[in-house]
């Protein structure tokens, strides 16, 4: 559990940069899943399906992580039950799609809509952090990006979250930043 921590926290500082590769950002996950798994003992369970072929793009770091957070505590932590949390990514049309799956408990429509919105009142701190992590994909990249979901109750959440596939090199051009 130290190391996956120390990992964990590595990945997260980045050097103080906020685009990373993907690899690192899948690592981070990992470890963060690894401790959770630790922490919840038989109540999680999770699986990575990652084309390899994203790993060297660049995201945003910390984007999976309030993805993963939400679904544990709002969809597997209230399910009779172990939960299973699938992550998934993918490059389609020069896009980079990831998703976060869970087999929790779901939501209603309703709470749906107010999730990619902070306007305060009664939100939670994780739907207001879950705002913020859309907006921040917006802010990098346009209206055209950011996070979208489908869920029921009773049936788990997926969140989709859609980025553009930027490769180091293009980065560099446009940015003047090393990854």
């Amino acid at each position: 559990m130290t190391s996956a921590l120390a990992r964990l926290f590595r990945a997260s500082l980045s050097k103080g940069r906020e685009m990373i590769p993907i690899a690192t950002e899948v690592e981070h996950i990992t470890n963060y899943l690894k401790i959770q798994q630790m922490r919840y003992q038989d109540k999680i369970r999770f699986a990575l399906d990652m084309d390899r072929e994203l790993y060297p793009y660049l995201t945003l770091k910390v984007l999976l992580q309030p993805l993963v957070e939400n679904a544990i505590y709002h969809g597997i932590k209230n399910k009779e039950g172990p939960g299973t949390i699938t992550i998934t990514g993918k490059c389609r049309d020069n896009r980079i799609e990831f998703q976060v799956k869970d087999d929790g408990i779901g939501m209603d429509q309703s709470k749906v809509e107010t999730l990619l919105t902070s306007t305060g009142g009664k939100q939670s701190r994780n739907s207001v952090g879950i705002a913020n992590v859309h907006q921040r994909i917006q802010l990098y990249f346009g209206t055209e990006y950011g996070l979208s979901y489908a869920s029921a109750p009773g049936s788990g959440t997926i969140v989709t979250l859609v980025i553009p596939a930027v490769h180091p090199d293009e980065w560099r051009s446009l940015e003047g930043d090393v990854p």
